[in-house]
């Protein structure tokens, strides 16, 4: 198993309406991508940090997953905090 995470920021009091907009339109999309195994998402209420994991079953099909994803969404700029986000890309070598 493969796990996309994706560390970054959105405006403390845009919070709430982000993971409205995750729940409504991402998580629904990105469960049709082939491989798709997971989603969690947590973060920090007060900053606004946070941290995404998606899960695949190939590198493959995480990496066909990125590649379809916009550069720039004008859907998710309205929460941005203007900060460059870090993703990265590992091997799940353990589940309990």
């Amino acid at each position: 198993m493969y796990a996309r995470v994706n560390i970054g920021a959105v405006k403390p009091e845009k919070v709430d309406d982000f993971i409205k907009w995750t729940k409504e339109n991402l998580v629904p999309s990105i469960k049709k991508h082939k491989g798709f195994k997971g989603y969690y998402g947590m973060g920090d209420y007060k900053t606004g940090k946070g941290l995404i994991i998606s899960l695949w079953d190939t590198e493959a099909n995480m990496m066909d997953y990125e590649s379809s994803i916009p550069k720039e969404n004008p859907a998710t700029s309205q929460f941005s905090t203007g900060q460059a986000g870090m993703l990265e890309h590992y091997v799940v070598s353990v589940k309990a």
